[in-house]
């Protein structure tokens, strides 16, 4: 649920009652969609492009009315989470304000889909002097950063006993790979909103170390892609191989990339690179879907249409993307000798579970793209036709108040009024590993990158990743 798309949409966030006087969230403006061209093509990050110059963009101010102003966005039609949710308003000296002054604290994860979660809870406060009012309350879970694994620890005792029980195969020594995906709403824009950004973009990289990074919302043109390439070399960042798949139907919009680093080993397999998917429909021409055979497992890396302003699309998403979709893991899964390990990962613009968002208990959330009982059901079925499995609700199913999205606009991020939309789908075979054969990888352990403060500026998406052996 990216603000670019499907151009302009009320935020399913937003609450209509007059929020208490709290410390104001800092906001930025959405990034502008402009349309996009899609083309597939491989382009290594190591070659001998020379680097455009790239100038800083300086960020505009958030309006300081109590609604946000209106975005090319908001005015095109695009994502429902563009609209802003109105920062909190000074409440009038003795009267009580009709907003939370503290955040929902979300809902106990239940093993059946869409039924069994409690509504959240919110408390109210009354108007009190900013001086003795406390600070507001963002959801927490006992964490650091998410729950993970480290490389070389034991797999927590959050995972299933199927996955921990399992041992690698003695015939061969198994290592471990950390695969990354994030929502970057536009990676050329990031590269050219000065060092800092270019700062943190690289930090995040240095510091995760993954083999595999997986972005969606690229925003390239083929054109593009060389003077990316070029950038990212000049960061001076591990050697990566880029696999690219840019819009043809609009100018910089959506678009998907799976970057390889050459240190991981991993070499393309006979499967090669896929770029679109038979049935994509509407969606066809859009860069949304990239799939790449490396070898023991095949990754998919998708960025599923937005249902849009007035649900406008919802007939699509959960009629045909999201069944065209579903066919595409099993028909990869079937593969071969039909038992392929398959690993699915991007922006899949739904919060399937009442704990994927922070606010299920408003009835409006069901009228809202990415909170619909449509779209969430139709997420369910995916998971069960495709035989895949929501890694992060596997090995944490308990947790809650953790997301990938919040609107920036209505500065959601300090409230940590958010969504989980990104998502590493598994299928079944992962969480057995070595117990289905030597070839098959293991899936250790799925995370967020929720609470990044650097990374937290350069999009409205947090990083999402897992841990594999193989």
């Amino acid at each position: 649920m990216s603000p670019s798309e499907p151009e302009g949409a009320r935020d399913p966030l937003k609450k209509r009652g007059r929020p208490a006087k709290g410390p104001k969230p800092s906001a930025q403006d959405a990034a502008v969609v402009a349309g996009a061209e899609s083309s597939a093509c491989r382009m290594p990050l190591h070659g001998d492009q020379t680097r455009k110059e790239v100038a800083s963009v300086g960020r505009g101010r958030e309006p300081r009315s109590r609604k946000a102003a209106a975005s090319p966005e908001a005015m095109n039609g695009t994502d429902p989470s563009s609209s802003s949710l109105s920062p909190p308003k000074k409440t009038r000296k003795g009267r009580s304000s009709k907003g939370d002054d503290a955040v929902s604290q979300g809902t106990a994860v239940s093993t059946e889909r869409l039924k069994d979660a409690a509504a959240p809870t919110s408390a109210g406060s009354s108007a009190v002097p900013k001086s003795k009012r406390p600070p507001l309350q963002r959801a927490t879970i006992p964490r650091g950063l998410t729950p993970r694994l480290e490389d070389g620890s034991p797999v927590s005792s959050s995972s299933s006993s199927s996955s921990s029980s399992s041992s690698p195969s003695p015939s061969r020594p198994r290592r471990r790979l950390r695969l990354l995906s994030w929502n970057v709403a536009g990676l050329r824009g990031l590269l050219k909103k000065g060092e800092t950004a270019a700062e943190a973009f690289r930090s995040l990289l240095l510091r995760e170390r993954p083999d595999v990074l997986c972005l969606q919302e690229t925003k390239l043109q083929e054109e593009h892609v060389a003077e990316v390439a070029a950038a990212l070399r000049e960061l001076h960042l591990p050697m990566f191989e880029g696999n690219w798949h840019c819009s043809t139907a609009k100018k910089g919009y959506s678009g998907t990339s799976v970057l390889v680093s050459e240190s991981a080993g991993l070499a393309v397999g006979p499967g090669g690179v896929t770029c679109g998917m038979e049935g994509e429909g509407d969606g066809e021409g859009e860069g949304r879907v990239i799939s790449v055979d490396l070898g023991a497992f095949t990754l998919v890396n998708v960025y599923t249409p937005n249902s849009g302003e007035g649900l406008r699309r919802l007939a699509f998403r959960t009629q045909a993307w999201d069944r065209a979709f579903e066919r595409h893991l099993e028909a990869l899964q079937g593969a071969g000798d039909g038992n392929r390990a398959v690993l699915c990962c991007g922006d899949l613009n739904v919060a399937h579970l009442d704990a994927d968002f922070y606010n299920p208990g408003e009835a409006r959330m069901a009228k809202a793209a990415g909170t619909t009982p449509e779209e969430r059901a139709s997420f369910g079925r995916l998971l069960e036709g495709a035989g895949m499995v929501d890694s992060f609700r596997h090995y944490h199913p308990d947790v809650t108040g953790c997301y990938s999205y919040w609107s920036m606009r209505a500065g959601n991020r300090p409230y940590n009024r958010g969504m989980r939309l990104d998502y590493f789908l598994a299928s079944e075979n992962m969480l057995r590993g070595g117990d289905e054969g030597e070839g098959v990888p293991r899936l250790l352990d799925s995370f967020i990158l929720d609470q990044d403060p650097a990374v937290s500026k350069l999009s409205d998406h947090a990083p999402v990743g897992v841990l594999l052996e193989v």
